[in-house]
């Protein structure tokens, strides 16, 4: 099944930095809305450890044609170089 229109979801370290990512996107017209969730508790590997942080979430609206325009932009500025993004599909 193909879809028309995604989220993406993308963390981020700091209210700056979202601000910054969703404002890049929405000045490229790339997604038609974003949302910044101010505060996730974060869970994951980093460098061989389970760490956590607060970080905030980043919900993008957009279509899937855009997908890779927005993947481009977000890995521009995200501080963290290694971002992967991989299709869902949401039930319920």
């Amino acid at each position: 099944m193909e879809y028309k229109h995604i989220i993406v979801l993308v963390t981020v370290g700091s209210p700056e930095n979202a601000q910054t990512i969703a404002n890049k996107l929405l000045t490229g017209k790339k997604p038609p809305a974003s949302n910044i969730v101010p505060q996730v508790d974060s869970h994951f590997w980093w460098h061989g450890k389970i760490e956590s942080a607060g970080e905030q979430l980043l919900i993008i609206k957009t279509r899937a044609a855009l997908l890779d325009d927005v993947e481009k932009i977000v890995k521009s500025i995200h501080p963290i170089p290694s971002r992967k993004s991989s299709p869902c599909r949401l039930l319920g």
